[in-house]
């Protein structure tokens, strides 16, 4: 046995300087497909010397040809062999101090010894009736259930020991066995990005496009961290692009989803579909719109994303972008030919425009008006168009920015109770809007559904000021309403002097009676 052999140390250079180098060379293009070559090179004991940057000082290195042979001679040793828990155990710090651990793992393999050992310690036996070995306790993991058909090396790739995987990759291990969840060494290794692990069980021809219970392949868990050193090495290795895990999320979707760069462009590289929607309905770039990944999405654009494509609840990337105030997506979205019309196709059908006023937001109100935003798409049940809506709340910056549009309607009704931008300000006593309205020339008369009329709305609820804006504007102090309601008559039962006082300043009918 060569003097000095260390697992640990064989697996870093020969992974990190060959698999990992040629992947990079491969997207690079200045390597071959590795369709053309099954099995990647491995350097010998002779190519890696005392000096090599990344071989630690006075340690010889274990070609893979040597951990071959290792494995070859171990054949005859069962998977459920105790030595191998005891060789495992040794590893860990708890028990044996790792510089000698693989050295006392060989020796224990070459010898195929009977150990009989009972540590007077509680919790710490490691022997039953049934065989001298059965394992080392790890105290670590006391009272915690092991799922069925899990494995040392599970573990280990889970915990990142990148030399406890070693050994066991010298052992006849099944590489692909799976937990209770379905997931593989490589999997759980892809899943905590331990990036040495997955290269080793890569190189020991792991299966890369196993998945797990709920789909999720080692590609999947990689995109998902932005590990793209790993996923550029699982890609080479011919991973499947476009594998769906239970919701439908493809590596793209995911990565696109958490700002990602360097992995979505890889993907894309790779023939990742840029337009593929989960079960939501959400593409890529649908989702790094609802995460603000600017440059995600100035990426998919450049790429040729739809950026029309709404998902199934009826937003499109356009719409999310309005609705959060995400103006530098929305700029790159309009630039791209997002329709500024797309409606959200639920039961509220809200357009961007319309979502942005319900907000207050007037940056995003003019920078959709300026685009040439119709202003007139009633887009609610109930028919409420984006003036209406600001004159309602009161949003008189909006309400000014909406009536610069061309074509506005400024006498919009609503469907059911035929209420207009001015009714709707009248009735909640917003002046300002009610000023603006006025001032673009308004029909000061338009009554709503039962004939009641702005200046009526406005004298039931005692808006003084509005009530003199209106009789200002020509609004028709002796106006009748379905009922036989007159604004005198209203403003007196409701007790608001100013405004009957206002009222007969306007010459209104004092012998009109309200309807008893």
């Amino acid at each position: 046995m060569p003097r000095n052999t260390c697992l640990h140390a064989a697996r870093g250079p020969i992974v990190k300087a060959t698999l990992f180098r040629k992947a990079r060379q491969f997207f690079n293009g200045s390597l071959d497909d590795p369709n053309h070559h099954t099995q990647v090179p491995c350097p010998t004991e002779a190519h890696i010397t005392r000096e090599d940057p990344e071989s630690p000082t006075g340690v010889i290195i274990v070609p893979v040809s040597e951990l071959q042979r290792r494995k070859a001679d171990m054949r005859d040793i069962p998977i459920s062999h105790p030595l191998l828990s005891i060789a495992t155990s040794c590893l860990k710090d708890k028990y044996q101090e790792r510089p000698n651990a693989s050295r006392i793992c060989q020796s224990l393999a070459e010898l195929k010894a009977t150990v009989t050992y009972k540590d007077t310690r509680p919790g710490e036996e490691i022997t039953d009736e049934k065989s001298n070995i059965t394992g080392v306790a790890q105290p670590q993991n006391a009272g915690k259930e092991i799922s069925v058909g899990r494995t040392d090396l599970h573990d280990a790739a889970e915990r990142g020991d990148v030399e406890a995987v070693s050994w066991l990759l010298a052992t006849p291990v099944d590489i692909n066995s799976r937990t209770e969840e379905g997931e593989s060494a490589l999997s759980l290794a892809s899943r905590r990005g331990h990036e040495e692990v997955v290269g080793l069980l890569i190189e020991a021809n792991a299966l890369i496009n196993i998945q797990d219970n709920d789909g999720r392949s080692p590609l999947y868990w990689e995109s998902l961290k932005g590990h793209v050193a790993i996923v550029r090495l699982l890609i080479w290795r011919r991973a499947d692009i476009n594998p769906c895990d239970k919701d439908d999320d493809t590596p793209l979707g995911i990565a696109a989803q958490n700002g990602h760069i360097e992995t979505v462009l890889t993907l894309l590289n790779a023939g990742a579909n840029i337009d593929h929607q989960n079960k939501a309905g959400l593409t890529p770039i649908n989702l790094a719109t609802r995460c603000c990944e600017v440059e995600v999405v100035r990426l998919l654009i450049e790429r040729k994303a739809n950026v029309n494509i709404c998902c199934k609840a009826g937003t499109s990337p356009l719409y999310t972008a309005s609705q959060n105030g995400y103006t530098h997506i929305e700029d790159l979205l309009r630039r791209a030919g997002a329709n500024i019309q797309t409606v959200k196709a639920d039961d509220h059908g809200h357009s961007p425009l319309f979502e942005a006023t319900l907000e207050g937001n007037k940056d995003m109100v003019d920078r959709l008006v300026d685009a040439g935003a119709d202003t007139n798409v009633a887009t609610t049940k109930r028919g409420y168009v984006p003036l209406g809506l600001a004159a309602q709340n009161g949003h008189a910056a909006i309400v000014q920015t909406l009536l610069r549009a061309k074509a506005i309607n400024i006498n919009h009704q609503t469907k059911n109770g035929r209420l207009t931008p001015l009714f709707l300000a009248s009735k909640d006593g917003h002046v300002d809007v009610v000023r603006l309205l006025i001032q673009k020339k308004c029909d000061v008369n338009i009554c709503s559904k039962g004939g009641i009329s702005p200046l009526a709305i406005a004298s039931k609820n005692g808006h003084t000021d509005i009530v003199d804006l209106l009789v200002k504007a020509g609004a028709k102090v002796n106006l009748t309403a379905e009922s036989g309601d007159v604004p005198l008559g209203i403003a007196a039962e409701m007790g608001h002097i100013s405004v009957v006082e206002r009222l007969l300043q306007a010459k209104a009918d004092v012998n009109d009676q309200n309807k008893v």
